[in-house]
């Protein structure tokens, strides 16, 4: 009865605050308004994270690929073809598009001259370009724009048709830093 009566009070002020937010400045107003929209997506947030942790491609056309990939700085394998892909993607991006080019990979070195043309969802269009066989670069621009996560591990593999699986350590820890409040990739709604 005690508990019932505490969260019956607690409703009662939450109510008053929330009909009585006329008599608040405005900025007490707004102050109130985040706190209201940080808790109602606090649970939603978590959930969203945790489905930013793996992603997947999907892809079929004239193309082949099998690389494995622990991070930039250490992969194995090609991609190369033409290829429409469906992607549920890094950074809540998803949708379509056609992938051209080619990639080579070998530990930290890469050769490639990519692009990916958006023709679907919220996807966007992004080339992966290097001047020859060289070092892969951290701050390339698809890395920057987080078209492509340098940081996932992943494998791809298909003759004709492609499947690909990403993991992405980066959200993981923003999965668990967000159940304390600290998002790291600064990816939650209602903030």
């Amino acid at each position: 009865m005690k508990k019932a009566t505490v969260i019956l009070g607690m409703l009662a002020i939450g109510g008053n605050l929330l009909w009585g937010a006329e008599d608040f400045t405005e900025d007490q107003e707004s102050t109130f308004s985040r706190a209201m929209r940080a808790t109602a997506w606090y649970l939603p947030n978590r959930l969203i994270d945790l489905t930013d942790v793996f992603t997947f491609d999907f892809g079929a056309g004239a193309g082949s690929s099998l690389h494995v990939k622990t991070t930039g700085y250490s992969e194995l394998g090609w991609y190369v073809g033409d290829v429409h892909t469906f992607d549920t993607g890094y950074r809540r991006r998803w949708g379509t598009g056609l992938s051209r080019g080619y990639l080579y990979s070998v530990g930290c070195f890469s050769d490639a001259a990519m692009r990916f043309k958006a023709t679907g969802g919220n996807t966007e269009t992004f080339k992966v370009a290097t001047d020859g066989f060289s070092l892969v670069n951290p701050d390339a621009d698809c890395y920057l724009d987080e078209n492509i996560d340098f940081w996932a591990i992943g494998v791809r593999a298909g003759v004709l048709l492609n499947i690909g699986i990403n993991f992405h350590p980066v959200e993981l820890a923003d999965f668990f830093t967000g159940w304390v409040g600290c998002d790291l990739t600064g990816d939650d709604y209602g903030k």
